[in-house]
């Protein structure tokens, strides 16, 4: 019997890392949008794909955990489903025309994701929540014998990150009113696009609205309304999926690595080592193979904020930006 669960959860383990693959070579095939063809974006995956990637996804992690952990599977592989109901249900918050939907699409995709999280672990969907701010996390720790609470910790990547928007030359300023209204920091530019060098082809110049990147967003202001909003929620979308990542694996991860003693210990803490990233690798991986453009997470986020594609334009190298 336990061979035969076995086998199952080796068979679940290849249909999402296939599904995955799937989205991904399909990916290949997509073309960049020219920079003049607002809302022209049909490159992103069918909802109906979002939905059953995010159901996937944390069925998968809860079923891998309580099988490592030596607890029932089956339970926990539909209760991590459910998590990952919620993660998408998350997503299409994003869709709402609300600014505030950035924030409330991060904190929606946070308790899925640490809902399929505590699946796994055996202990109540909503006993361990974290939330998201950053560079914080609000983690809520449940505890049967009443010790439990709220603490803060900071996220080592997004706090980096922080630090890289604040040492850049791209002339950016904290935009302290998209910040309040996604829940991490958010800078500005004047500038219409600005270049971003990061997950682009060879030899191309990527001339982008927004960029987000470990935990933070800049954007450009020398665009009309509409499309200022259809890029810092299309950036959103990129930050909640980091923060799936994170409750799902990269915290996790930082904790297992805390408990094995020494240094790390005293620093997890207070700080979440979240360099071990496993879903942010996939996306990294597909994105250096087929432009940042058409990987995993852009091709997921376009599902349901299509708006930045639009304001994507790829120049030749040689030419000045």
């Amino acid at each position: 019997m336990r061979l035969r669960v076995r086998i199952r959860l080796a068979f679940g383990a290849l249909s999402l890392m296939m599904l995955i693959r799937d989205a991904s070579v399909a990916c290949a095939q997509a073309t960049l949008v020219p920079a003049n063809s607002v809302g022209a974006n049909t490159s992103g995956l069918p909802m109906g794909a979002v939905v059953g990637l995010n159901v996937a996804l944390g069925a998968g992690v809860a079923g891998v955990h309580a099988w490592h952990d030596g607890r029932p599977i089956r339970p926990a592989v539909w209760r991590g489903a459910l998590g990952g109901a919620v993660m998408a249900g998350g997503f299409a918050v994003s869709t709402w025309s609300a600014d505030a939907a950035r924030l409330a699409t991060a904190q929606v995709v946070a308790i899925g994701a640490s809902m399929a999280r505590n699946a796994g672990r055996g202990t109540p969907l909503l006993g361990d929540v974290t939330l998201p701010l950053s560079p914080l996390l609000l983690e809520h720790q449940h505890d049967t014998t009443g010790n439990g609470g709220w603490r803060v910790r900071v996220s080592g990547g997004a706090l980096w990150g922080l630090v890289e928007r604040g040492v850049s030359r791209e002339g950016l300023q904290l935009d302290w009113a998209a910040s309040g209204t996604t829940g991490a920091p958010v800078f500005r530019t004047g500038s219409p696009r600005f270049s971003v060098g990061v997950n682009c082809p060879p030899g191309v110049a990527c001339l982008r609205a927004g960029n987000a990147n470990l935990g933070t967003i800049a954007y450009a202001t020398g665009r009309s309304p509409a499309e200022r909003h259809a890029t810092l929620t299309h950036e959103a979308v990129h930050l909640a999926q980091r923060s799936r990542d994170l409750i799902l694996l990269g915290g996790p991860l930082s904790d297992w690595l805390a408990a094995r003693g020494g240094p790390v210990r005293h620093l997890g803490r207070f700080l979440v080592l979240d360099g071990l990233m496993p879903l942010d690798w996939i996306d990294q991986a597909t994105a250096r193979r087929w432009s940042g453009y058409q990987s995993w997470y852009e091709r997921e986020a376009r599902a349901v904020a299509p708006g930045s594609a639009a304001s994507f334009r790829a120049k030749s190298s040689s030419e000045k930006l």
